[in-house]
């Protein structure tokens, strides 16, 4: 396990659960260990993961890329196109922001004033099926908390911020798997 006077700094450190307990998020296991896990699984789904703290994540899974018709271009050959290059290319696309690579073990990383983000750029995004989410842009927030009163329990809060429902729920299913 891990040392009782680290667990207890860790106690202190994260907030306590508030609300409705999904019995597939609770664990055990020290926090470390949980938050490693879970930025390797959101790295794996192609997720751009905000550090806000050394145990909450802000997350976002860019919309999925359309897929251009080639009527609603214009003609190729002439270059004249239906639609103005602002309405075609994502906000998303239009950024230009730099990749942060993070030592695990450097405490100050996580200073409450610095917000870190780090790009899967090397993954793919995952997206479910087209009938079952739509694709489109979710941010989300993933917060390691404590459950009251129950030493060395925690839970892992996994909430919606802003986007479409069935997307959440696709990302939801698969992070917790």
């Amino acid at each position: 396990m891990y040392k009782n006077d680290n667990a207890q700094n860790i106690g202190e450190t994260l907030g306590i659960h508030r609300g409705a307990i999904d019995q597939e998020t609770i664990t055990t296991q020290p926090p470390p260990r949980i938050m490693k896990r879970v930025e390797q699984a959101l790295m794996s789904m192609g997720v751009e993961i905000q550090i806000e703290s050394e145990y909450k994540y802000r997350c976002i899974r860019p919309r999925r890329p359309s897929v251009e018709t080639a009527g609603a271009m214009g003609d190729p050959t002439t270059g004249d196109s239906v639609l103005d290059d602002s309405e075609t290319t994502p906000k998303a696309a239009k950024l230009s922001l730099p990749s942060v690579t993070l030592n695990p073990n450097d405490s100050s990383t996580f200073n409450s004033d610095t917000e870190t983000t780090k790009y899967s750029s090397t993954q793919d995004v995952v997206y479910g099926d087209r009938t079952e989410e739509p694709g489109d842009e979710v941010r989300f927030s993933v917060e390691l908390t404590r459950l009251d009163r129950l030493e060395k329990t925690f839970s892992l809060d996994i909430r919606r911020l802003k986007g479409n429902l069935r997307s959440y729920k696709f990302l939801y299913d698969t992070l917790r798997q």
